[in-house]
């Protein structure tokens, strides 16, 4: 059945309705093209932590459920040691 043992994909840990947002947003700019978007600034942030957790999640699915909502483990942001650049 192609079951295997894989890592839990990470991504920001999102309620439902940040998730319906997010889509909208997506739908409402999906046919812009890149001239569109030139006036439009996007920003690039980098963050490093320290002691940071080192556990691993595991989760047993097929290639095709990578993305479903049971084989994620979604992350918050908690608090330590950080440096937003």
């Amino acid at each position: 059945m192609n079951i295997k043992k894989w890592r839990a994909r990470k991504r920001a840990f999102l309620k439902d309705e940040h998730a319906v947002k997010r889509l909208a947003w997506a739908k409402m700019y999906k046919d812009w093209t890149q001239e569109d978007f030139e006036g439009v600034i996007f920003s690039d942030e980098c963050m490093v932590e320290k002691s940071k957790d080192a556990n691993v999640i595991w989760v047993f699915r097929t290639p095709e459920e990578k993305w479903h909502k049971d084989c994620i483990h979604g992350v918050t942001k908690e608090p330590g040691i950080k440096l937003m650049v």
